[in-house]
């Protein structure tokens, strides 16, 4: 790390920033529990993937924004339980889904956010989802940026370094927060032009410092709740790059 950190202070992410409730508001439904018989789901994701454009930019698709705080309250935390994860039906019954990429055979929807930026929605079918197409990571931009913009951040800088850098780190201390995500120890993540970068955090004396920092240069995703073989190569287009 050789270069310093970004000194521009961003907006922030939201002048009305809620606190989310602390379970997701799907409905008991055959879409999300996975029924013995599939095949109304199946024929709806099959649908859906008709409408996979890798050609036109995001903003040619969407035509509306949804609110952060409804993506975090409904995506996280995700049960582990195959059965009752949140599918790519799902999402779009409850957000819509206009814009839909593959890339390496794997599938991410891209959404606009009321508080500016986007979110990626990654997508992948497991050994056990039954042929669905399961909700594996979402990531969210809301400015450019590149691994040497972190250059400043070591072990004991404080979580308001980071957020000055990027001010998504605030979207997850929300999240800790509401979920009660354990109080000693949380995570950010921030999707960059080079890579995925998580920056970890404690609590020290009620101040939250920065204890590491990972970094994935090839932006592997690794779920170790969901066995083995599925990391994802949460890569996207270049038409979709925050701006």
């Amino acid at each position: 790390m050789e270069t310093v950190k970004t000194t521009a202070q961003p907006p922030p992410l939201s002048d009305t920033e809620t606190k989310p409730p602390q379970a997701n508001t799907f409905e008991y439904s055959e879409y999300l529990t996975g029924p013995a018989d599939l095949t109304p789901i199946i024929k709806r994701q099959k649908e859906l993937l008709k409408l996979v454009n890798n050609k036109k930019p995001y903003d040619d698709l969407i035509t509306k924004q949804v609110d952060i705080n409804e993506f975090i309250r409904e995506l996280s935390p995700s049960p582990l339980d195959y059965e009752y994860s949140v599918s790519l039906v799902n999402v779009d019954e409850k957000f819509g889904i206009e814009c839909l990429r593959k890339k390496s055979g794997n599938y991410y929807s891209v959404h606009k956010l009321e508080q500016g930026g986007l979110i990626y929605i990654f997508y992948i079918e497991f050994e056990t989802s039954k042929g669905r197409l399961l909700v594996h990571d979402w990531e969210i931009s809301q400015k450019s940026l590149c691994y040497a913009d972190f250059s400043a951040i070591v072990e004991g800088s404080k979580l308001e370094e980071v957020e000055a850098i990027d001010p998504i780190t605030s979207i997850y201390k929300t999240r800790a927060e509401a979920y009660k995500i354990s109080w000693d120890i949380f995570y950010s993540r921030h999707y960059l032009t080079d890579g995925i970068i998580t920056v970890t955090y404690k609590n020290d004396n009620g101040k939250w410092v920065v204890t590491d920092t990972s970094y994935y240069k090839d932006f592997w995703v690794v779920h170790m709740s969901r066995g083995s073989n599925c990391d994802y190569k949460a890569k996207i287009l270049g038409i979709d790059a925050i701006k």
